[in-house]
């Protein structure tokens, strides 16, 4: 039986209202519904905000930023925004699979790691008509490995957070424009062990 969490997810967009129907809808379309949806607009200069208040769902927020902050700053106005037990996020240019939260809150609740504090899953890297699945493989304490490299699979857009770990130890680092999710990955690999869903949930596109 799966405790029913609020779930808030964070769909960070700028300038990309001719991608952003289909993020959407991959978060609206969850097999798991006791989400909220902030989307934070990186003050867009396109039809962002028209588009979002077109859908009459009361689970949207939307968020506009007046000046463009990054998509570190972005995220972390989401989670600050956010009243969820676990966050995750989408990027306006990716896609989840319609039973990507559902999977990995399961997982949550039956993997036999005591103190686990993210679940990434792979994903399927799409570049025109080819594609290519990546599945994550590695668990547990991972911080030795992440401080080396940056070796799990996927992006932002393949993990479910807690919640705590923001409250306790802050979210992305601003001062960064690349590596954000690795940097976000080794600051919760050193407090918590990390799970991975052996499915392909997310659609990144490369293209």
């Amino acid at each position: 039986f799966m405790k029913n969490y609020l779930v808030s997810c964070i769909l960070t967009t700028y300038n990309r209202c001719d991608l952003l129907k289909r993020s959407l809808d991959s978060i609206l379309n969850q097999t798991y519904k006791n989400l909220e949806i902030l989307i934070i607009d990186d003050c867009s200069s396109d039809n962002t905000e028209k588009f979002v208040k077109s859908y009459n769902d009361k689970r949207i927020i939307y968020i506009r930023h007046i000046s463009n902050k990054g998509l570190a700053q972005s995220r972390n106005t989401g989670i600050e925004n956010s009243s969820g037990e676990y966050f995750a996020f989408l990027d306006d240019d990716d896609e989840w699979f319609p039973n990507k939260i559902e999977q990995q809150l399961e997982l949550f609740q039956n993997s036999d790691l005591k103190n686990l504090g993210m679940v990434m899953c792979g994903m399927r890297r799409i570049n025109g008509k080819n594609f290519i699945d990546q599945k994550e493989s590695l668990r547990g304490n991972l911080l030795y490995k992440l401080l080396i490299d940056q070796p799990l699979v996927g992006n932002g857009s393949c993990a479910l957070i807690k919640s705590e770990i923001y409250k306790k130890y802050g979210g992305f680092d601003v001062r960064y424009t690349r590596g954000i999710d690795g940097y976000y990955f080794r600051k919760i690999a050193t407090y918590y062990e990390i799970d991975y869903c052996d499915q392909i949930l997310v659609n990144y596109y490369e293209d």
